[in-house]
């Protein structure tokens, strides 16, 4: 696994986790595990398609993106 892909991996970990945080928003019928991969997929899937309105949808307004190289961008970035 290369360093960028193992980046990737650990973004996805730390988005997952930020996604738990809003379960209570989903249908009580779905489990946590259902949505962290429906939301995790969306967002993914949302990159390709420059479709940053998903990401406004999941994230908070104050969340901020870490770079390998340490670079700091916030949401609104």
């Amino acid at each position: 696994m290369t360093i960028g892909a193992r980046t990737r991996t650990k973004t996805l970990i730390a988005v997952a986790a930020l996604l738990a945080a809003r379960v209570g928003a989903a249908s009580a019928a779905e489990t946590v595990e259902a949505i962290l991969a429906r939301q995790t997929q969306e967002l993914v899937d949302a990159i390709s398609a420059g479709n940053a309105s998903v990401w406004e949808k999941h994230l908070d307004p104050e969340c901020v993106y870490v770079d390998e190289s340490g670079g700091v961008l916030s949401g609104k970035s």
